[in-house]
């Protein structure tokens, strides 16, 4: 499946959000709380049971396997034609991606094959991949061939999936060490928390229902038993560059709604006859979620606030829903959730209290012990977030977030072997998966891992056990490590004295001098370390932008990745090159500037004018992740209002 970034990955490592390994901190987003939330969702009466649901799903969902280690996928009988069924797919499970830049290209020495219920397996007849570019919905709709009769789902209407709506998905998840074949039957119950018009890769349908690797490409129903959606975006969201402890998990997963096949699919060679039920009878008048009665609804207000950036409104509600003594399956969520606001708010105590809260419900929930492995690290614990990593993929080894958090504390602990390794794990976890984004931002950790394992050998030890230097422990509360003063150190002038360390995913080789009442860096000449003359007036580091920047972004993730181009772009053209953009925000500026990169007081005017937009023009207000607000502190001094003192 592709994972949601605490969606918990970091910005170069991931993690709360993915990041590199230099500094760390989970994704975090704060925001505003907003006025009350008028929200209305369908309530049905004498809707399908669970154990109905089950049934109604179990015969149209199918394995989707291959001849390689992938664990395997899932995906949906749609339509028959005399002897052939269709199932519809994610893309990613039956296309291997080449990872390259342009159109997807899918590996073509692969065999796939579609089980049935019945355990039959069938090689694949015809394959549709409708995600021809990155950004296209990630939907492929393939053929097998079969005398033995099977149901066919039924389509439902999936705008009808209103925020708050009982839905559930299906597949064959890859736990307990079962993968392909292997793999059982799984059925899981949620609520649609938010819905976007504009989602990536076409995943608008976001819900907190618990999904594995492996579910990918399964049914998405509403209480009707009708399909409404694809299933494939799980557990992280798109990765995000910036400090590498910042939470990244998001306890949401997300499908492509079905009415976006439906449009798609007239464009297909072979668009079968449909199975549509889009009326229920049983349908009534909208219940305002403004005015919640039980445990239940006060957990969906909390979604729903929580999949807005809204964490302080959420906690209260997932609170009045734990006073009101949820079942089981309730309060686990709940747990978990509130749990991941109060990462988000930097509360890392209350956030392992919840932790653990959840895991006297259940002993073997992944999730919660790899999040309180991110709030552990945070308290300095290292070894608990150590013991909590590894017990997550002891759970769970598909987790790649857990290996590439566990690998930012390992080399941290100077542990590069073990960071390597728990990297290429995390790597190829995510290329199986089919999640090139994070894929790329997990290789980039391990460059930076190897990049500082070949230079050990050189490297000075560590400072003596009393430093009298102020200004050294100053760069190490930063994340910096020390190195010799070379072309491959990055060299920081602080009052006259020049202080070399290695380079970060936050600081890139250069040189530097320290503003001391400012509290930040700033890049200087190569050619001197002296105090620089004050620039001329027409000189690239005043000069004005020359377009007006026009934001579009309506999200926390949308947010951190418009930023994290606006950062890559201001160390330069080759940077962003190397990177690759991460949002299709500022197209005008980058467009100009895109050969050239931006000055530094150009990509402050920029950041600056992104935080006017985000808190004067969106409701509620957005701030970036928590890690990327530090990280723009350091490097341009900019502090945000959430961060201000109050």
């Amino acid at each position: 499946m592709i994972y949601r970034a605490r969606l918990s990955f970091f910005g170069s490592w991931l993690s709360k959000t993915v990041t590199v390994v230099a500094r760390g901190s989970l994704l975090t987003v704060a925001v505003s709380i907003a006025a009350p939330l008028a929200i209305a969702f369908p309530t049905m009466v004498a809707a399908k049971s669970d154990g109905e649901i089950a049934r109604t799903a179990e015969p149209v969902t199918v394995q989707i396997n291959s001849n390689t280690a992938s664990p395997g996928g899932s995906g949906v009988i749609i339509a028959k034609d005399d002897n052939t069924y269709t199932v519809l797919t994610a893309n990613h499970v039956v296309c291997d991606t080449i990872p390259r830049p342009g159109p997807i290209a899918c590996r073509q020495d692969i065999t796939y094959t579609v089980r049935t219920y019945t355990g039959k397996e069938y090689p694949l007849g015809l394959v549709e991949y409708l995600q021809k570019n990155e950004n296209d919905p990630d939907l492929a709709v393939v053929t097998f061939q079969s005398p033995q009769e099977y149901p066919v789902a039924q389509l439902g209407d999936s705008d009808r999936a209103a925020i708050a709506s009982d839905i559930y998905v299906a597949g064959f998840p890859a736990t307990f060490g079962k993968i392909g074949p292997q793999r059982d039957f799984t059925l899981t119950k949620g609520a649609v928390a938010s819905r976007s018009n504009a989602a990536i890769k076409g995943y608008g349908l976001v819900y907190d229902a618990r999904t594995k690797t492996g579910m990918s490409g399964g049914p998405v129903l509403d209480i009707e038993g009708r399909l409404i959606g694809i299933h494939g975006l799980g557990d992280s969201s798109n990765p995000q560059t910036g400090d590498p402890s910042v939470p990244q998990k998001s306890g949401f997963n997300a499908a492509i709604p079905i009415d976006t096949f439906k449009q798609l699919c007239p464009q297909i060679e072979r668009c079968p006859q449909l199975a549509e039920n889009t009326v229920s009878p049983n349908e009534q008048a909208a219940t305002d979620l403004n005015n919640p009665n039980s445990a239940r609804d006060y957990y969906k207000k909390g979604l729903s606030l929580q999949a807005k950036g809204n964490y302080r409104a959420a906690i209260d509600n997932y609170t009045q829903a734990l006073q009101l003594t949820p079942d089981n399956s309730t309060a686990l969520s709940t747990y978990l959730n509130r749990g991941y606001a109060y990462l988000n708010l930097s509360n890392w105590q209350a956030a392992i209290d919840d932790y653990n809260r959840a895991l006297q419900i259940d002993p073997n929930d992944a999730r919660a012990y790899s999040e309180r492995g991110d709030a552990r690290r945070e308290l300095g614990d290292i070894q608990g977030a150590i013991a909590d990593y590894t017990r997550a993929i002891n759970l769970d080894p598909s987790l790649a977030y857990a290996y590439n958090n566990r690998a930012f504390v390992l080399n941290r602990q100077g542990d590069l072997n073990g960071a390597e390794a728990d990297l290429k794990k995390a790597a190829e976890l995510l290329l199986a998966q089919g999640q090139m984004t994070q894929y790329q931002v997990v290789m980039s950790n391990l460059k930076t891992v190897e990049r500082n394992h070949s230079r050990q050998p050189t490297q000075p030890s560590q400072p003596a056990t009393i430093d009298p230097d102020p200004n050294w422990t100053m760069i190490k509360n930063w994340g910096l490590n020390p190195a010799s003063c070379n072309e491959q150190a990055v060299s920081i002038l602080i009052d006259g004295k020049e202080y070399c360390t290695q380079p970060a995913d936050w600081l890139s080789l250069g040189k530097y001098k320290y503003i001391r009442n400012e509290d930040r860096l700033e890049p200087i000449s190569q050619a001197s370390q002296q105090p620089e003359p004050e620039p001329e007036p027409n000189s690239s580091n005043t000069q004005a932008l020359a377009v007006a920047p026009k934001f579009t972004f309506t999200s926390v993730w949308e947010y951190g990745n418009c930023l994290e181009d606006i950062l890559q772009l201001s160390l330069g053209p080759e940077q962003l090159r190397q990177r690759g953009r991460m949002s299709n925000c500022l197209a005008d500026v980058f467009q100009v500037y895109g050969n050239t990169g931006l000055s530094q007081s150009q990509a402050l005017e920029l950041i600056r004018a992104a935080d006017v937009y985000a808190t004067s023009q969106l409701n509620p207000s957005l701030y970036p992740p928590q890690g990327q607000r530090a990280r723009i502190a350091k490097m341009f001094g900019f502090t945000y209002q959430i961060d201000k003192a109050p």
